[in-house]
């Protein structure tokens, strides 16, 4: 079936009119995070991740697939070191990218942490980021009860969430959809990055809670 070629080029003027409004979107909150002190992002990280720490999301987890936060992300240490002494599988993403079907796709693989060695001594810095150091620890294998704990740019009270533009974790959310254990998809921020609305795709998968310093919305 071969569509009009006006249909074409609507379609395509609002492809592009989206990708405006997102990027748009994440510059504004780009500048508001530069804004925030020291101290600011010290409380925010903290408020937000106590509140994940007491929430079922994380009591009912059997693994936590965390991240290692960029310099002006939320600070998740306290939920990484909290995991570990609860005993739960606690597990850091690496970028990578998959081929399905000839077709390449940016996407996550998780390694699960030995808790009997230092969290610092089990990742490293590659360009953009810090990443586990593969060669030491084992790929994360689905069972029990996950939960995703996951970052972004920003997110709605109803769930919807825009991230950096690369789609990492759009392709690992994808492909989580075909585990045959339970997942939950947390996604974790400051107050300022939680927003009215925000453009979506049919791809975007909605976070099955949020929370942020002083807020939640599970």
């Amino acid at each position: 079936m071969h569509l009009p070629k006006s249909l074409l080029n609507l379609l395509a003027m609002c492809y592009t009119l989206l990708m405006e409004t997102k990027n748009e979107v994440r510059r504004k909150i780009k500048l508001t995070l530069n804004a925030m002190s020291s101290e600011e992002r010290d409380r925010e990280s903290l408020e937000a991740c106590r509140a994940f720490l007491l929430s079922d999301f994380y009591k009912n987890a059997n693994c936590i697939l965390s991240y290692i936060p960029l310099k002006k992300e939320l600070d998740v240490s306290l939920v990484n070191q909290t995991a570990l002494e609860d005993k739960k599988i606690l597990c850091f993403p690496k970028c990578v990218t998959e081929n399905v079907n000839k077709k390449e796709f940016n996407s996550l693989c998780f390694y699960t942490m030995n808790p009997s060695l230092s969290l610092e001594s089990q990742i490293e810095k590659n360009t953009l980021c810090f990443e586990p150091k593969i060669e030491k620890l084992n790929p994360f294998v689905p069972w029990g009860k996950v939960c995703i704990l996951v970052p972004g740019l920003a997110f709605t009270k109803e769930g919807c969430r825009l991230g950096r533009g690369k789609g990492y974790y759009d392709g690992f959310l994808l492909k989580a959809e075909t585990w045959d254990c339970n997942f939950d998809a947390c996604g974790i921020c400051f107050s300022s990055q939680v927003v009215e609305s925000l453009p979506v795709e049919d791809h975007d998968r909605r976070m099955d809670a949020i929370f942020a310093s002083q807020r939640s919305r599970p």
